[in-house]
């Protein structure tokens, strides 16, 4: 099984710590600790360094279980080399022009984790900075007009929303904040004329609004959020544009109860209740969990944290630990 975040042992062994905690079972740590020792014996085998099933989501990982209490280290030593091989690889044109649009901006948001971890006014934390600001202008001139295409299915996968949230994220650092106030104005020609068709689309795009708006508060950009929001149909999605099997982060139910959770500012708490409510019904009756019992190859598919039973696992056992 591979080593990564979204599709391999990373997720798992994030999976299996969050477990222990849940249930407070010590076998499910024990099994985590020995996952995690296992990915940093076998660590030099991954030669991708993107978030979902390279190194930079190791150290996603790595960071979430420390910062977590899940497990201990001194995070700067521990992913030392993981960022010595991504400075590389971002710096020079040979190496981050074979890197895509999509991949670059979930690369952006490891170095935005990796800031944050850096002593104030240390070498480390300007070198960080430098090489945000290159890969954010990298990638702002590589955008093109498919970029802005809507998916024809649900996928996390939209790279618009991504883009936004990750520019959120930036501003929040407060050190380029004037260059991405620039980046915002232009993107507003486009942005600000897209109404996506698929409802599950809109509740993604209007997040990623959400989430840059929240930190740049622009009046048109406000105005087009409740556009989205007042063409929102919760119950379309849960009844037609998401199929009975699709459970998962990826593609489904379990990211859109995140969705809906997090925009609290826009759907009145009775109307958010009983959306999750209703998408934990759906989730707990759907045929995924019967075709993952009794289908091999369905299993294998769908053991990942992005696209598989153990994310969904996570938002459940969070779910029925805060009731």
């Amino acid at each position: 099984m591979p080593l990564g975040l979204a599709h391999g042992k990373m997720g798992i062994c994030i999976y299996f710590f969050v477990l222990s905690r849940y249930e407070e079972n010590k076998e499910y740590k024990s099994v985590a600790d020995k996952i995690l020792d296992e990915i940093f014996e076998r660590i030099s085998e991954i030669q991708s360094i993107d978030v979902k099933n390279g190194l930079s989501g190791i150290g996603i990982g790595i960071d979430y279980l420390i910062k977590n209490n899940y497990t201990r280290g001194d995070i700067n030593k521990i992913l030392e080399d993981i960022d010595d091989i991504l400075f590389k690889n971002l710096s020079y044109p040979q190496y981050y022009e074979k890197i895509d649009t999509f991949h670059t901006i979930h690369l952006i948001y490891y170095l935005c984790v990796r800031l944050k971890d850096q002593k104030e006014n240390s070498d480390e934390e300007y070198l960080f900075k430098e090489l945000i600001i290159q890969t954010v202008n990298n990638l702002y001139e590589r955008i093109n007009i498919s970029f802005y295409e809507e998916p024809l299915f649900y996928t996390l996968d939209y790279p618009l929303p991504q883009l936004l949230f990750v520019l959120s994220e930036i501003y929040k650092l407060n050190f380029y904040n004037y260059r991405i106030i620039k980046i915002v104005e232009e993107l507003s020609y486009k942005v600000l004329s897209i109404i996506p068709i698929l409802q599950c689309n809109k509740l993604y795009l209007l997040w990623g609004i959400d989430a840059l708006n929240k930190q740049v508060n622009n009046i048109n950009w406000e105005r087009h959020i409740f556009l989205l929001k007042n063409n929102i149909n919760i119950e379309h999605i849960l009844c037609s544009e998401i199929r009975n099997k699709n459970i998962y982060f990826n593609d489904g139910l379990a990211s859109i109860y995140y969705l809906i959770d997090s925009l609290s500012d826009y759907f009145d708490n009775s109307e958010i209740n009983m959306t999750k409510k209703k998408i934990v019904d759906k989730i707990m009756s759907s045929n995924a969990w019967e075709q993952l019992k009794g289908n091999q190859q369905y299993f294998e598919m769908h053991t990942g944290l992005f696209n598989g039973f153990i994310g969904t696992s996570i938002l459940l056992k969070k779910k029925i630990a805060y009731d």
